[in-house]
């Protein structure tokens, strides 16, 4: 009877410590998964530095994801952007849906090295890179197409979009790269309400596709 007893008790103690190896491993402790990258491909071609769309460059253009809130936690009007390039420089033009156009409305373009771009429907634009702040200085051009009256209720606000030359002297001295590494943003109001959105949640790169 003690041998059985004894027999027992030790395939019971078998079977418990195979159930403590199976239990399973808590989903906080496994690795995080990466962020994804959101990529903009941007095709060769030398647009016209007038903002507009209707242009054969820009039809052919890949668009991005619509820009999202950068908190996550609304809709928000429609903001898109699209990229080309050519031996001189990487082209972004940024279309902004906006019902109530200010000119302290932007859209911002940040790249890695400290560049920071931003241009208003009022026509301003700013630049900003290791200390200098004159646009033109740093080569960086832009073209705009407003569809409104900035700060004035005179007709119907509907968008306004923004075409904006990066020299590659100014982003990147080494040589031309097979890919730009950016932040893309937008800020201004609707209805009395902050809007900030943001192309990509994790780090956005513009492409360069094979000539």
């Amino acid at each position: 009877v003690v041998v059985l007893f004894g027999a027992s008790l030790v395939a019971c103690r078998d079977r418990n410590d195979q159930d403590a190896a199976q239990v399973a491993v808590p989903a906080s402790s496994a690795p995080a998964a990466p962020a994804t990258r959101a990529v903009l491909v941007a095709k060769r071609g030398t647009p016209i530095l007038d903002g507009k769309l209707d242009q054969p460059v820009w039809h052919q253009a890949a668009r991005s994801a619509p820009f999202v809130d950068e908190l996550g936690q609304r809709p928000v009007p429609h903001t898109e952007a699209r990229a080309s390039w050519d031996d001189s420089a990487l082209y972004l033009e940024l279309y902004v849906a906006d019902d109530e156009l200010r000119a302290t409305d932007h859209v911002s373009i940040m790249l890695d090295g400290g560049l920071s771009v931003h241009a208003s429907p009022a026509g301003t634009l700013t630049c900003t890179l290791q200390g200098v702040k004159d646009c033109a200085t740093l080569g960086i051009r832009s073209g705009l197409d407003v569809d409104g009256d900035v700060d004035l209720d005179l007709k119907e606000d509907e968008e306004w979009s923004v075409t904006v030359a990066l020299p590659w002297r100014t982003i990147a001295p080494q040589g031309r790269p097979g890919e730009v590494a950016m932040t893309l943003r937008r800020s201004d109001s609707a209805k009395g309400r902050p809007v900030r959105e943001i192309w990509s949640r994790g780090s956005g790169v513009v492409r360069l596709a094979a000539e």
